[in-house]
């Protein structure tokens, strides 16, 4: 049987007969092995390859999960719009995963488009990085969204939230939990851009 080499930074994976390098493999099987030792790919019993990703495992070779601790949930209320106080701020030696939020966006001035933005930032500062947003067009003064964010929105250590607002005295509710503060990493919000800019703008009806 023909065999094959796929490189890619160095390595080599070699898929088929190894012929005169090694023992060869009856017609019709195929051996894959790593490109930087001679360990081969394992098949399961019912004939499945195995791949082994570093992660806990039971018995019967399925993956373990675990549903955050109810004690890690985090529920949070955002009274009123404002980026010179924190709402939240995520206890030291945690990060944060928001799962959810709810946006009760209601107009300052009526007639006028409005916007209410989630943001996350140093607790002097929480309005650093825009993470979410509800808006309502001119036509209606007062609208409530419900957003799901799955996986998630991480929110690194030290950071806490902040709610800004484009015309708009509405609330927020957040919801996530906290996981520790290595699994999420410092910089992982650089690249959102602070939330401005957007209330300019009708949103699309």
């Amino acid at each position: 049987m023909a065999h094959g080499q796929h490189g890619g930074r160095g390595a080599a994976h070699r898929i088929g007969n190894r012929g005169a390098a090694g023992p060869s493999v009856p017609a019709g099987l195929v051996r894959i092995e790593g490109g930087h030792s001679g360990h081969l790919a394992a098949v399961s019993g019912s004939g499945q390859l195995l791949v082994n990703a570093g992660l806990a495992t039971t018995a019967a070779g399925q993956l373990k999960s675990a549903l955050a601790s109810p004690a890690q949930a985090v529920t949070v209320y955002a009274e009123f719009p404002t980026c010179s106080v924190a709402f939240y701020t995520i206890p030291a030696g945690k990060a944060l995963i928001i799962t959810g939020a709810t946006f009760n966006v209601f107009a300052t001035t009526s007639g006028f488009p409005h916007f209410l933005f989630l943001s996350a930032g140093p607790p002097a500062s929480p309005c650093t990085h825009e993470l979410a947003f509800a808006s309502a067009p001119s036509s209606e003064d007062s609208v409530t969204q419900n957003q799901v964010f799955s996986p998630g929105i991480a929110v690194p250590a030290g950071d806490a939230l902040g709610l800004s607002q484009g015309n708009d005295e509405g609330v927020a509710i957040v919801y996530g939990y906290l996981v520790p503060a290595s699994a999420v990493p410092h910089g992982i919000l650089m690249h959102l851009r602070a939330p401005r800019g957007l209330h300019e703008r009708e949103p699309r009806q």
